[in-house]
């Protein structure tokens, strides 16, 4: 395989409009990746017919209907060639130097990297940071780091609990099986931060990259069923939680996480987020039940204590951070560290 130890997958669902320019971007990259992968999740678009006919370089998988962005990944994974798996959205522009810069960090002196995170910037202002890798309070609520706030402030190389899947590197020899880098039961989102848990557990180190720049277009994909969206974000951080902390420990953080839950409903029933709303209720509900394997010796209480921060919000979500806080630091503690 020529180029750089690299296999770049696409996950792609009616995404023609963006490709062109995402791929462009790729293919200019110098060392250029050793092959691109595009995962197409049942497109009705075109975008199966504009890659047969202007990027006939890039490989393209089929699938036959929208299985959402983590078994689109897993499927190209499975099927790339290269040591180094890098995932980028369809909506993102991969600036020069961009590959490069990632593959650099792979090589940190401080060693075990496991995924290395882009700095993703907004496509209308490229001094704004979309994503710098991700980050995650008290309360297990995950978010983009320095989304909307300048890119200067994030101008160094540093470990963060989690890479942004929507522009990201990862180590294929750090998977526990190889291949399979999204939990596919969560569909799409927060897919990224089960992975980071899975890192931090084996050992290994996620490091945010400044230098690696893509303009991404943020949610352009996602914005098309608000509703959908909003659902697997509330369902898929309970998921994550409850897979990767113990048992105990989720226990004794499910009534102030239920009260962090009940604060953010009526704040949106009082300014009328019906969506949101709806959001809340169903994916709380699934995310508390639905039946799931825990990770085998779960580090999720450790990856907290080390790298959560303190929760924002209104008195009731920062007072409720502040027990959460304390529980993990106890669960720390009766591991030794």
């Amino acid at each position: 395989m020529a180029g750089a130890p690299v296999s770049v997958i696409i996950p792609n669902y009616d995404g023609d409009a963006m490709l062109a320019r995402c791929l462009d971007s790729l293919l200019s990259q110098a060392p250029a990746p050793g092959e691109i992968i595009v995962v197409d999740n049942g497109s009705k678009d075109g975008s199966r017919e504009t890659l047969r006919r202007s990027y006939p370089s890039v490989k393209l998988i089929e699938l036959e209907s929208n299985f959402g962005f983590a078994k689109a990944c897993n499927v190209g994974a499975a099927s790339a060639a290269a040591p180094l798996l890098a995932f980028v959205n369809n909506d993102c522009i991969a600036l020069p130097g961009w590959l490069d810069a990632l593959i650099g960090a792979m090589e940190d002196p401080g060693g075990r990297v496991g995924a290395v995170s882009s700095s993703m910037r907004n496509a209308r202002n490229a001094a704004l940071i979309d994503s710098a890798g991700g980050e995650i309070d008290h309360l297990g609520f995950m978010r983009d780091r320095g989304a909307g706030k300048s890119a200067a402030l994030y101008s160094s190389r540093e470990e963060i609990p989690f890479p942004c899947g929507g522009a990201c590197l990862v180590r294929r020899s750090a998977l526990a099986d190889g291949g399979s880098v999204f939990w596919e039961t969560l569909e799409s989102y927060v897919e990224d931060v089960d992975l980071g848990f899975r890192l931090f557990a084996a050992g290994w180190r996620t490091l945010f990259e400044p230098s690696a720049v893509v303009l991404h277009e943020h949610s352009a994909t996602g914005s098309r069923d608000p509703l959908g969206k909003e659902t697997r974000c509330v369902r898929n951080r309970l998921l994550v939680l409850r897979r990767h902390l113990p048992a105990a420990t989720f226990r004794s953080l499910l009534p102030v996480i239920l009260a962090a839950q009940a604060a953010w409903a009526v704040s949106a029933l009082s300014s009328a987020r019906i969506v949101q709303l709806r959001a809340l209720f169903r994916g709380t509900l699934d995310g508390l039940t639905m039946r799931i394997c825990r990770y085998p010796a779960p580090r999720g209480h450790l990856l907290m204590a080390r790298f959560a921060t303190p929760s924002e919000g209104g008195p009731l979500r920062r007072a409720a951070g502040r027990v959460a806080s304390g529980a993990i630091r106890r669960a720390a503690m009766r591991n030794g560290e």
